[in-house]
């Protein structure tokens, strides 16, 4: 402890809290006076900034998005109250802070700024979270914020010629490249599931396969979490759950395949872990299925599924109705049945 305490109270120490409060204060400045070039420039090029409930955002384009959306709507005087400076190293401190504005309030729990070659200081993980807004005069928050698309296992090995091959695969991977892009121009997060057995004797989705990469239609960019799993439930035994719970993700759009399987193994546990649920059901594929020597045929097999989900899990809608409740920000809801 005491060698803790020299090394923070150090001179050290004492000027880089100077120079990172006054990095802080210009970002304000630049803020208040709607300089969006200097906000982003602020951050590093590989930035991550949680922004709870909006989201996740990655890099520089995406932040910008972002706060270009806040300028548009007027949020401005910002300030910081009761700021907190915790040095990490000669060149990395964390500062967190309450913060407040004309049109919001909240918390910062983290922003990290650390020292650059070129001899500047720049945020490179920017965590806070709104906790009160109020109505903007020159436009509508995102009330659809804090929702957050899955793609569950839209893997090659699904698709013709794979070899676990779906019907209707590329119809289905069509809408969820429609999803994927909505969500994209919005700047909602995304996340992608990929299924890896643990076997190279599994029959698909084999580790190191072709087969078990994620289809070229629903392809992550850079920053889109991947999130491996080895189960149904694209919970179990995954950091889903926490990523979801870092980009402040309340409710989720969900699409990929197999119906019968991932699909409703993640929902059902989704809705069970506190989210709000949306299926995009014609962004889902399945095949046909088997029991007691009868064939049940893919479509059958979808129907059935889709069907009870929306008994009392989530919304269980098309990709248009999905895509027109999240450019009119309209609120997702679970079926009370």
């Amino acid at each position: 402890m005491i060698e803790t305490r020299l090394t923070i109270d150090s001179n050290e120490a004492i000027s880089t809290r100077r120079e990172v409060r006054a990095a802080s204060q210009r970002w304000i400045e630049n803020f208040n006076s709607g300089n969006l070039e200097q906000i982003v420039q602020a951050y590093g090029e590989k930035a991550v900034m949680r922004a709870k409930p909006h989201g996740r955002f990655t890099g520089r384009k995406e932040i910008q998005g972002f706060w270009e959306s806040l300028l548009e709507e007027g949020f401005a005087e910002l300030e910081y109250r009761d700021v907190k400076i915790d040095v990490q190293s000669n060149d990395e401190a964390v500062l967190s802070a309450n913060w407040n504005m004309n049109l919001a309030s909240g918390v910062i729990t983290k922003e990290l700024w650390r020292h650059q070659e070129d001899g500047i200081w720049r945020l490179e993980e920017d965590d806070f979270a709104v906790n009160e807004q109020t109505e903007s005069t020159t436009g509508p928050s995102h009330s659809v914020g804090s929702t957050a698309l899955l793609i569950i296992d839209m893997q090659n090995d699904y698709f013709p010629g794979g070899a676990m091959g779906l019907c209707e695969t590329h119809t289905a991977a069509g809408h969820a490249n429609r999803l994927l892009s909505t969500f994209r121009k919005l700047k909602l997060p995304r996340f992608h599931v990929r299924h890896i057995f643990t076997s190279k004797d599994a029959p698909f989705f084999r580790p190191g396969s072709v087969g078990a990469s994620i289809h070229s239609s629903v392809e992550p960019a850079d920053g889109e979490p991947i999130i491996v799993k080895n189960h149904i439930n694209s919970f179990r035994n995954t950091e889903l759950h926490e990523e979801l719970q870092a980009a402040g993700v309340e409710q989720l759009v969900i699409c990929g395949a197999m119906s019968h399987m991932c699909i409703d193994g993640t929902v059902r546990a989704a809705a069970d872990s506190g989210y709000r649920c949306l299926v995009a059901q014609d962004a889902c594929a399945t095949r046909d299925a088997s029991f007691e020597g009868r064939t049940i045929r893919a479509a059958d097999v979808h129907a059935a599924v889709m069907s009870a989900l929306a008994f009392a899990y989530a919304d269980v809608i098309s990709t248009d109705e999905a895509v027109a409740r999240m450019v009119h920000e309209t609120p997702l809801s679970n079926s009370d049945s």
